[in-house]
């Protein structure tokens, strides 16, 4: 599977950032979200996109979003307000993180693992940065999704919002499309333990959480 070129993603920040703002996507990370701990945790955000993840949540230490488009760091930097001194954000690539082992409690990556040529390498850096007992939270989507399967849901959003759901899912129906079992060998095999997929509501999504 051929890599996405960074310029794809910082040609289009102001859709991603849109996307991140739709009612489905934030219903579906706040789904992820509810299943991890992150009081006082050390959090990574492992493409973070416009930081938009990061800036919702209230719970955990600092948090750290990375990200390989320079122009969505670059967004996600001219968000940080006054007061969100605790987010930080860095321009770096998902497979090569630049940080020493077992800086964080939780890594997050959410629509990121699907879209990359080597899947195996990016788990692995989030396991190698964790510390022991640390977790791993994915959104993916789920492997039923097509064009046709996802009208019923975009059918019921307004028009700007479904037109990015239809985009996500022509997109998904060309990249990885993990089952649950396939998560979990990837996870394992990177060293991680006690791995939990579960699909979103709708059965779009799949969302999970393992630990290292």
């Amino acid at each position: 599977m051929k890599p996405i070129p960074s310029s794809v993603f910082n040609e289009r920040t102001d859709f991603f950032q849109a996307m991140a703002e739709s009612s489905w996507l934030k219903s579906w990370t706040s789904d992820l979200l509810s299943r991890g701990r992150f009081k006082e945790a050390h959090i990574l955000d492992i493409g973070c996109g416009t930081g938009e993840v990061l800036f919702s949540m209230e719970e955990g230490g600092s948090k750290t979003g990375v990200d390989f488009a320079e122009e969505m760091i670059q967004a996600a930097k001219s968000k940080r307000a006054s007061g969100s001194e605790s987010v930080t954000f860095l321009h770096a690539d998902a497979g090569n993180l630049p940080f020493p082992e077992a800086s964080f409690q939780t890594a997050l990556s959410i629509n990121v693992l699907f879209l990359m040529p080597e899947p195996e390498k990016v788990l692995k850096e989030a396991h190698r940065v964790l510390t022991a007992g640390g977790e791993m939270l994915l959104l993916n989507p789920s492997p039923l999704v097509s064009r046709s399967s996802i009208e019923p849901s975009a059918e019921r959003l307004p028009d700007d919002e479904a037109s990015m759901l239809r985009e996500w899912g022509r997109v998904a129906e060309r990249r990885h499309r993990f089952t649950s079992c396939r998560l979990a060998e990837l996870l394992e095999k990177a060293g991680f333990s006690h791995t939990e997929t579960v699909p979103s509501k709708d059965g779009l999504a799949l969302l999970t959480r393992a630990v290292k």
